[in-house]
């Protein structure tokens, strides 16, 4: 994941995600929430939320990144046994 400054002039942050990530949100005090879908894969960070392991096929994941990007708040897979994936944050 990389984020620019607002006119696109300077790197603000940039970290490897595990994953495809498909939405981007921000909270009001900055707080980065990504969510997309991998197949058998490996969470972002250690400390796991709702669903610490995945279910089977492709699942769903929301991470939660601080507001400079430089560390993972929490991470969670979310699915069930078939392919699963979020449309929306």
């Amino acid at each position: 994941m990389t984020t620019l400054a607002f006119n696109g002039s300077t790197l603000k942050t940039s970290t490897y995600v595990d994953g495809r990530v498909e939405n981007v949100a921000l909270d009001a005090l900055g707080n980065i929430y990504l969510s997309g879908s991998e197949k058998g894969g490996s969470m972002q960070g250690s400390t796991l939320g709702y669903q610490p392991t995945p279910a089977g096929g492709q699942d769903g994941f929301v991470t939660k990144l601080n507001a400079s990007g430089t560390s993972v708040a929490w991470s969670t897979w979310i699915g069930g046994s078939g392919d699963d994936r979020p449309h929306a944050l």
